[in-house]
C-alpha cells in the first residue's frame, strides 16, 4: 500500500503538486495497490472491503484487467467469458461480506459487433452478474470543452462532463441525465470538479436555491449571473455556502457517518 504522494510518483506524468494537495484537501488519505491479475485484484478487494476501514473502494478498471486464464495464452488465441466467470465468483462472495464501504467499478465501453441496426452499440466487459450487482450505472462522456482567450490566445481551462443514467436502484431513474463542469487548474479555477458549482444545483434541484433566468439567489440574496459566477460567490463566503449545503443535505435526509 502507497499513500497518495507515493501513488503520484508513478503517475506523475498526470499530477502536479497542486493537484497533489488538492487530492489531499477533498479526498483525505487515499491507498493504491496493484496485482498482476484479475483474481488477485479482486480477492484483495475483498479483504479491503470486509475490513470496514474505509469509506470507499475504486476499482479501475474492469476492461483492463487480465485474467489467469489470458495471461497463459498467446495474442493469437481467443479468451471468451473470463472476465464474466471472474467477477460472478467475486460477486457471489461478496454477498456474504456485511460491509459500509462503497463500491466504485470503472470500465470502458466497448464496440457492439453485433449490433445491428437498432442495437445497442456498445457493450460493457464483466458479464451479467455486474449489470446485475449494479446499484447504479452511469455512462459518462466529454462533453463541450471551456475555452477563455487570454491576451489573443485561446486557452482550455476545462470541459463539460456528461452523464447517463444507465441503471438506477439507489434513488434515481433509469435515462436521467445531466453533466459537471471538471477544471484543469488553469487560470487560477479549482483543479476538478467544481463542488461549489454542484452544490449552487443541488439547491436549485431541491428549491433551496432560486434561479430566474441566468440569476440565482439564496434567501432574497443575490448570488450571481451565471452557474460560474454564482459558484464562486459560495466558494467567497465559507459560511454562506455551508449554510446551503446544511439545508441540502437536511431536505434529502443525508448524516455524515465517520470512521475512525
Amino acid at each position: 500500500d502507497h499513500e497518495i504522494a507515493q501513488m503520484a510518483q508513478a503517475y506523475s506524468a498526470e499530477l502536479n503538486p497542486d493537484q497533489i494537495s488538492y487530492m489531499k484537501k477533498e479526498v483525505g488519505r487515499v491507498y493504491y495497490c496493484q496485482y498482476p491479475t484479475a483474481e488477485m485484484l479482486l480477492q484483495a478487494a475483498l479483504a479491503i472491503i470486509a475490513s470496514n476501514k474505509f469509506h470507499v473502494v475504486v476499482i479501475d478498471s474492469i476492461a483492463a484487467m487480465e485474467t489467469d486464464a489470458e495471461s497463459e495464452k498467446t495474442l493469437d488465441e481467443l479468451t471468451r467469458g473470463g472476465k464474466a466467470k471472474v467477477f460472478a465468483m467475486f460477486f457471489r462472495k461478496l454477498s456474504a461480506v456485511n460491509f459500509d464501504t462503497s463500491i466504485i467499478l470503472i470500465n470502458q465501453p466497448l464496440d457492439n459487433m453485433d449490433a445491428g441496426l437498432y442495437g445497442k452499440k456498445w457493450v460493457a466487459p464483466g458479464g451479467r452478474a455486474l449489470r446485475h450487482a449494479s446499484l447504479v450505472t452511469l455512462f459518462l462522456s466529454s462533453g463541450e470543452r471551456l475555452k477563455e482567450t487570454v491576451n489573443k490566445k485561446e486557452i482550455m481551462y476545462g470541459k463539460e462532463i456528461n452523464f447517463v443514467v444507465e441503471k438506477g436502484k439507489a434513488g434515481c431513474h433509469d435515462g436521467g441525465r445531466g453533466s459537471y463542469v471538471f477544471y484543469n487548474g488553469a487560470l487560477d479555477r479549482p483543479f476538478g470538479f467544481d463542488v461549489y458549482q454542484d452544490l449552487l444545483m443541488c439547491g436549485v434541484f431541491y428549491d433551496i436555491v432560486t434561479q430566474s433566468g441566468a440569476w440565482f439567489s439564496f434567501n432574497g440574496e443575490k448570488l450571481g449571473c451565471g452557474k460560474e459566477a454564482a459558484a464562486d460567490s459560495l466558494r467567497a463566503n465559507f459560511e454562506l455556502s455551508q449554510r446551503i449545503r446544511a439545508e441540502v443535505f437536511a431536505k434529502t435526509n443525508i448524516k455524515f457517518i465517520t470512521k475512525e
